[in-house]
């Protein structure tokens, strides 16, 4: 009986910390959209080394995945790792990546995140195992508020606001976010950063 009332309290605790980033990622985003929206966001753009900055935000979000039973892997092959960027929205775009892929994914599961050189920059991917986008979901999924038609999707069980601001920092880095279905399934949602 003691480790029944043990695996009860474990998974009412996990599923506490799960409702509390949630929540707190809510608010958030509320206060984000807020600020988008009246175009007060202002950027601290800096030269930022990715071979140091990635490992510290997949380190962060390590133990999100842990409690859902999904690993987080980092994938970092860089010729030339500084771009210029906002460190701090950056890290916001990239948590707001992260659970979105953890709320897709099944558990147990894996989210990978790459990132490779291109001629201008970098591209930061966020590949998740879940179901993919559909191609008319595709049109619409960095819409603010939109929840798409997949059960079981992290909009479904959000408000929608974290891929829209997610764009919205992108587009402030000038450049275009993208997602795109993987071959062997789930859904890779793409950055560009440029070089600094």
């Amino acid at each position: 009986e003691s480790v029944s009332k043990n695996a009860e309290t474990n998974f009412l605790f996990k599923n506490l910390l799960t409702e509390g980033e949630r929540l707190v990622s809510m608010v958030n985003s509320m206060l984000e959209i807020s600020d988008l929206g009246f175009g007060k966001m202002v950027l601290s753009k800096e030269a930022v080394d990715l071979d140091l900055f990635l490992p510290e935000v997949v380190r962060k979000a390590v133990s999100l995945g842990r409690h859902r039973q999904i690993e987080l892997t980092l994938d970092c092959s860089l010729e030339h790792s500084e771009v210029f960027m906002d460190a701090e929205k950056i890290q916001q775009a990239l948590d707001n990546l992260f659970f979105n892929a953890l709320d897709s994914s099944p558990q147990p599961g894996e989210v990978t995140i790459r990132a490779r050189s291109t001629e201008d920059g970098v591209r930061i991917e966020v590949q998740d195992q879940g179901p993919g986008i559909t191609a008319e979901d595709k049109n619409n999924i960095f819409d603010p508020f939109f929840r798409d038609s997949l059960t079981g999707h992290s909009s479904s069980r959000g408000v929608g606001l974290g891929l829209g601001i997610t764009r919205r920092i992108i587009d402030k880095h000038n450049g275009t976010m993208g997602v795109d279905n993987n071959a062997q399934g789930g859904a890779i949602f793409y950055i560009p950063l440029p070089y600094a």
